[in-house]
């Protein structure tokens, strides 16, 4: 994770799925591959606009269980 919600690049990758998170000025483009999901697959490119005069914040939570969780 970045340590700003500001800058910075996310990527999670695994057998199964793929995520990437891209930090532009102005938007954050969302890309997911998932192609086992339901049976269908699942593959999307979503464009989030951000007002940069609003606060944005990142927070991490540590579980007692292994989870992967992302919050923007």
């Amino acid at each position: 994770m970045p340590r700003s919600s500001t800058k910075g690049d996310i990527e999670f990758h695994t057998e199964d799925f793929n995520l990437i998170i891209l930090c532009l000025p102005n938007n954050r483009i969302i890309s997911v591959d998932y192609p086992n999901f339901n049976d269908q697959g699942l593959k999307a490119d979503i464009t989030l606009y951000q007002d940069l005069n609003k606060d944005s914040i990142m927070k991490v939570n540590k579980y007692k269980e292994k989870k992967t969780i992302l919050l923007f």
